[in-house]
């Protein structure tokens, strides 16, 4: 069985988030030597880290793509159907359902749409709520 110890340590890049940590490690490595403005060789930071991807590998290819083309967002698809500030939420809510059903809303959308309509409905019921008990713990004291 192998015992860990300081010296048998997991790699950076198979510790939990090290891989990103390793990432800054190369590019880090990378702009130092660049702080005095060249590399023997190279007349350009770009130049350098590429022709490093080509000779050492995927890390620095990696590290030059996330520069260039860093991860796209997922984005939810922008929607239209009938909805009115002014309805009831149960009116909202059947809004909802029936774009739903309707194709004009995916259903995924649509479930995010009915919880922050049920959330709203619930920070509206504590507002209320604290309404309330504000006005009665004012009529106990005029008592």
């Amino acid at each position: 069985m192998t015992k860990f110890s300081k010296e048998n340590q997991p790699k950076p890049e198979n510790r939990s988030g090290g891989q990103s940590s390793f990432y800054k490690e190369i590019m880090s490595e990378l702009e130092s030597k660049f702080k005095n403005g060249k590399v023997e060789g190279y007349d350009s930071f770009p130049k350098y880290v590429a022709d490093k991807a080509l000779t050492d590998g995927a890390p620095y290819m990696d590290a030059i793509l996330r520069r260039i083309m860093p991860a796209s967002k997922s984005t939810y698809p922008d929607i239209e159907f009938d909805y009115d500030p002014e309805w009831t939420h149960v009116e909202k809510a059947n809004s909802i359902m029936n774009g739903i059903a309707n194709g004009q809303i995916p259903p995924d959308v649509g479930h995010l749409l009915i919880d922050s309509l049920s959330k709203m409905l619930g920070i509206e019921e504590v507002t209320e709520l604290a309404k309330r008990l504000e006005a009665i713990e004012k009529l106990l004291e005029n008592k």
